[in-house]
């Protein structure tokens, strides 16, 4: 068990919030070469890097006990908070 998720089941969830890892993947320097058409829509083809962008955020205002198999339950509107920097990996 990582310490982010004993830190949810057993402290965080009893006071509504949640601690998360959170990532984002950026693509740059990318080269088109080709489209396909198909019949949902075009699909590009084509070369870039990408960069995964990740950091840890705390969710507040969710039912306790909910989100382990399914979506989280909020209770009115959503706070998010970054709490830590980006981690470019």
């Amino acid at each position: 068990m990582s310490w982010v998720k004993f830190l949810n089941i057993f402290i965080l969830q009893l006071f509504f919030i949640r601690l998360t890892r959170c990532s984002q993947v950026v693509v740059s320097d990318y080269k088109l070469f080709s489209y396909d058409l198909t019949p949902g829509g075009i699909s590009p083809r084509g070369v870039g890097t990408s960069k995964t962008h990740s950091w840890l955020s705390i969710q507040g205002i969710i039912v306790p006990f909910t989100g382990w198999n399914s979506e989280f339950i909020y209770i009115g509107k959503p706070i998010f908070l970054k709490i830590s920097k980006v981690k470019i990996s």
